[in-house]
């Protein structure tokens, strides 16, 4: 299996995720001893409380509604990329590996190697698979280039980790420990 580089701001969120997921589960807990809970938020409390113990579960998920604005039985599935990219405007015409071509785009105007970028979105290219005893390059040099130039690109585009509703986040929203 491959390995994937964590850039700063991906390591924040996934903690963040970590934190706002056990914040959740708590608020459904609080709820369910108040009322019944649709069997949607149960799964999702589930979902969110095992993700708060590092269980390897989607923690990213769509409420499906019935026709007539009902919610169906199960009512709740994962969000996928393709989500993301359906809620935009069809006008846009964006392809759904956008994503993939931003980021070798980016990747190149850092100035990052090809075996870098190649390493990023999984193509394997003969003689440059990394993980490979034949491969003449650093796995880790790579890994901290990717790490590096991650970080750079999104600082550029003034992008963040989006803290969620624990108050464990509040030090991430201002710097200051909570």
């Amino acid at each position: 299996m491959p390995s994937i580089p964590l850039c700063g701001h991906a390591r924040k969120q996934l903690e963040l995720v970590r934190a706002h997921c056990d914040a959740v589960a708590a608020r459904l807990e609080r709820l369910s001893s108040k009322s019944d809970l649709h069997p949607g938020l149960i799964k999702a409390q589930q979902q969110l409380l095992a993700a708060a113990r590092g269980d390897d579960v989607p923690v990213l998920l769509l409420f499906m509604p019935c026709s007539g604005g009902r919610w169906r039985a199960d009512g709740l599935r994962e969000a996928s990329s393709a989500d993301c990219i359906d809620a935009l405007p069809p006008q846009l015409g964006l392809e759904a590996n956008l994503g993939r071509h931003y980021w070798q785009n980016a990747l190149r105007a850092e100035g990052l190697p090809t075996v870098a970028i190649d390493a990023f979105v999984r193509h394997t290219v003969e003689g440059r698979e990394l993980q490979a005893s034949t491969c003449a390059f650093n796995l880790a040099d790579v890994h901290a280039q990717l790490v590096a130039a991650q970080d750079r690109v999104l600082a550029r585009l003034g992008l963040q980790p989006i803290a969620g509703l624990s108050c464990r986040n509040l030090a991430f929203r201002t710097g200051v420990d909570a």
